[in-house]
């Protein structure tokens, strides 16, 4: 019943981290934070990090280690926002997703430079900046589980 679904009610942290497709970057976090709140099937998470130095790793710069998985549906993403981005390389992200079933928040950025493109290319782990305090990302996003 619809109150059995409001009993279900959940909050507590998790660890943001920045992950590659191919492979992972080393990166040593100054500010690297989490928090989650589900009621029912809808979680509510908000992170915040910050590097103080990153290199390597390849292909596309994900946000990995959402405390649930997103609603599995057929051709479904869920978006959520930025509220402060800093001190990236070349370009920063703009936006954030996951996808059915996903753990892992996807970062992209304008296809064009003049930031009139679509929001559809991926950031890279080449965007990350090697140097104190940067990287910086403050974001939230709230979907459907079927946690």
């Amino acid at each position: 019943s619809s109150a059995e679904t409001l009993d279900d009610y959940e909050e507590g942290t998790w660890t943001p981290t920045y992950t590659g497709s191919s492979s992972n970057p080393t990166v040593t976090f100054d500010i690297q934070k989490g928090i989650y709140r589900k009621v029912g099937g809808l979680v509510h998470a908000m992170f915040t990090m910050r590097t103080d130095a990153a290199s390597g790793g390849s292909g596309s710069l994900f946000v990995s280690g959402l405390p649930f998985a997103g609603a599995v549906s057929s051709n479904t993403f869920y978006s959520g926002s930025i509220g402060f981005v800093d001190s990236f390389t070349t370009v920063a992200p703009q936006a954030i997703h996951i996808g059915s079933n996903g753990t892992t928040i996807v970062l992209n950025t304008h296809g064009s430079s003049d930031g009139r493109g679509s929001i559809s290319t991926n950031i890279t782990t080449a965007n990350l900046t090697n140097s104190a305090n940067c990287n910086f990302l403050i974001g939230q996003m709230t979907y459907p589980t079927d946690a």
